[in-house]
């Protein structure tokens, strides 16, 4: 072997995976140092997708739980995936948690960066106690809802379960079948107030 070939064999890049360049991160004749990234590696196999998942609904979430991925390039169809990671650490501005979703059969052409909606299904509840998620209110650091009693308003604490897709709050514990609330209110309500419940109206379909 000659010396000129010793060289060019100490200057080849090998990448760890088979992948595609997708960025060069030094020009060429650029002096480099050892461990410095020269170019940037993707492998198409092992994309993730990193979903921000607000704290008050992540404790559900779980690794291998399905989930569904909708492409905002492809917004009438849903790709089957799955949570492979719950990150440990939360982000405490956003208060979110980072969730790692992957696809069951990555599509073809997905985009680097594109940004997506994800479902994921943590729980199926056949018999729950829900009401609107509207109705429910959060008065001195305790959730709860307006219990409407023989005309008049109380502060109903409660405890709160998930919420679903539909906008409807799980009511573990302070409420009983047949109790009405106020879903939504033209004025602030007061303890005790006088109020006049208003059927809602639905809008006529098409």
């Amino acid at each position: 072997m000659s010396p000129g070939s010793e060289k060019c064999a100490q200057a080849r890049l090998v990448s760890p995976v088979d992948g595609v360049v997708s960025a060069r991160l030094v020009e060429p004749g650029t002096t480099i140092v050892a461990g410095q990234a020269v170019v940037q590696v993707i492998d198409p196999a092992s994309l993730w997708i990193k979903a921000r998942i607000d704290q008050g609904q992540a404790g559900g979430v779980r690794v291998g739980q399905p989930a569904e991925i909708v492409l905002r390039s492809n917004p009438q169809h849903a790709h089957r995936g799955e949570v492979h990671r719950v990150d440990l650490v939360s982000d405490a501005v956003t208060e979110e948690r980072i969730v790692n979703v992957g696809f069951a059969a990555r599509p073809e052409g997905v985009a680097i960066g594109e940004l997506v909606e994800v479902t994921i299904r943590t729980a199926t509840l056949s018999d729950a106690r829900s009401v609107p998620a509207a109705a429910v209110k959060r008065l001195d650091r305790q959730d709860g809802v307006w219990r409407l009693v023989d005309g008049r308003i109380a502060f109903q604490p409660v405890k709160v379960g998930i919420t679903t897709l539909d906008g409807r709050s799980q009511i573990l514990e302070g409420l009983q079948a047949g109790d009405e609330v106020v879903v939504h209110s033209e004025q602030a309500l007061q303890p005790g107030a006088s109020v006049k419940a208003v059927p809602a109206i639905v809008p006529a379909r098409p």
